[in-house]
């Protein structure tokens, strides 16, 4: 089975039961939707099982990187490091298995405040990442059973590039034909009377639309 590799997040955290953790970021690759859905779905995932505490803590320092100071170590009782010896690793990924993007978890033993904590300072520097973030943070309608219903205010591609990833196009094997073909191909796929989500196919359609125009525009 072929599992194509979208956004990564990796990072390296202590498993000890000392009041302060560690934690480091090794590599990431969040470049546009792929990214955002990334960070979405890591929050989606692991955000309703933080107890109280933990999720007061998470939104100061969520605002704090929103407000682009300074983050005082450590927080929510791990510290933030570069030096990785003696640590566990672990790999968030958005990959498509079976034409569906997916979140992979590498580690399912790694306490959720490391999986959210690793997401939001990798996306420390973007703002539209963070934005994300937030929104998933607050909107819990956004997440059931860790299943991210993607927004089309946020998820809509903005650049061809986006469009091409969003309909599953490789960038040197596209034509106006094949763009018409596959959008037929996937609006099929994503309506309800042909076993679609009923409550992603508006913003999925939508996303499809928005990226056929895109992609129809840059190739006239």
């Amino acid at each position: 089975m072929a599992v194509q590799e979208r956004a990564v997040v990796e990072f390296f955290h202590s498993r000890s039961v000392v009041p302060t953790r560690r934690l480091s970021l090794g590599k990431t690759a969040l470049d546009g939707r792929s990214g955002r859905l990334l960070i979405a779905k890591v929050v989606a995932r692991f955000v309703g099982e933080l107890d109280v505490e933990s999720e007061v803590d998470l939104d100061e320092l969520l605002q704090l990187a929103e407000n682009y100071r300074r983050v005082p170590q450590p927080q929510v009782r791990y510290r933030l490091q570069t030096d990785q010896v003696g640590l566990a690793r672990t790999t968030d990924r958005l990959v498509i298995t079976n034409g569906r993007l997916c979140l992979e978890v590498s580690d399912n033993h790694t306490p959720p405040i490391a999986h959210l904590l690793a997401a939001l300072y990798a996306s420390q520097s973007q703002p539209d990442l963070l934005q994300t973030f937030r929104q998933c943070f607050e909107e819990r309608t956004l997440w059931q059973h860790g299943q991210f219903r993607e927004a089309a205010r946020d998820l809509l591609p903005t650049s061809a590039v986006e469009a091409l990833e969003l309909m599953e196009f490789d960038e040197n094997d596209v034509s106006a034909q094949k763009v018409r073909e596959r959008y037929r191909l996937l609006l099929r796929a994503a309506h309800p009377d042909s076993g679609g989500d009923p409550g992603r196919a508006a913003d999925r359609i939508r996303s499809l639309n928005e990226a056929r125009a895109l992609l129809l525009a840059n190739l006239n």
